[in-house]
């Protein structure tokens, strides 16, 4: 039997009998036939790829998981609003063994990331994250940090270690330019500010808690070996740097 005329993408496509439909089988495993917008569907931490498809031809009698998974990624595509993204982060560890270890130490961190449009080019960012041991004292390879870029950026790179630590950041990015599709993106500029603690070096023993901040501005890069930033930072206290990063950002 001749296969029915491909639908054009985003039309419904329409079974009559239940036949039909299993004629056609699993129908959201292969790619568009026409561009995807790619810039109305993409979000703060990614690209929320739509996968509608056109119809093919198997017989089968129940969709397999990797088409309900497909499905799923297209309304979830369709329900997330462009520009819109909440990334959280949840992790707890707990370390046995490590160099300069007294004994069995647990941590728990939290990582949060939200993006929010206010136009067509600008989007409104907030960034917070915390840390905590209990049971003991961190080693050197499980201490939280802070310094760096996005980080507390004026200042060197895990200048502030600790037991705990609470930063948060708030800025803006806007769009700049249009890269060529074979390089990348988009470039964004883009300014936020950032304040952020690490304490506590001893169990049971806080110490002071200082909380330093920074001023920022720069670019951002899309491209297709991951964001690449370059930004000036300086602090209210006077410490100043101008740091270059390639990858993720938050």
């Amino acid at each position: 039997m001749a296969a029915e005329p491909a639908h054009p993408l985003y039309e419904p496509l329409r079974f009559e009998r239940r036949q039909d439909y299993l004629r056609h089988g699993s129908v959201y495993g292969e790619r568009p036939r026409r561009p995807v917008d790619r810039d109305r569907l993409q979000g703060s931490q990614g690209l929320h790829e739509l996968l509608v498809v056109q119809p093919r031809e198997q017989y089968v009698d129940s969709l397999p998981l990797a088409d309900y998974l497909r499905l799923l990624s297209l309304l979830l595509s369709l329900l997330i609003p462009s520009g819109r993204g909440t990334r959280v982060v949840a992790t707890a560890t707990r370390v046995l063994q490590s160099p300069d270890l007294a004994h069995p130490i647990g941590q728990v961190d939290v990582q949060s990331s939200n993006f929010v449009p206010l136009s067509d080019k600008t989007s409104l960012f907030v960034d917070a994250s915390g840390g905590t041991t209990f049971h003991g004292s961190a080693g050197p390879f499980q201490v939280f940090s802070l310094g760096g870029p996005f980080r507390l950026g004026a200042y060197l790179p895990d200048e502030f270690l600790g037991n705990h630590y609470a930063y948060a950041s708030l800025g803006f990015r806007r769009d700049l330019y249009r890269m060529p599709q074979l390089v990348g993106k988009k470039i964004y500029w883009g300014g936020w500010y950032e304040a952020g603690t690490a304490f506590g070096t001893q169990f049971n023993n806080r110490g002071p808690v200082v909380v330093r901040g920074t001023f920022n501005a720069g670019v951002i890069a899309d491209t297709i070996v991951g964001p690449i930033t370059l930004a000036g930072s300086v602090s209210p206290t006077g410490q100043s740097r101008v740091n270059f990063s390639i990858g993720r950002l938050f």
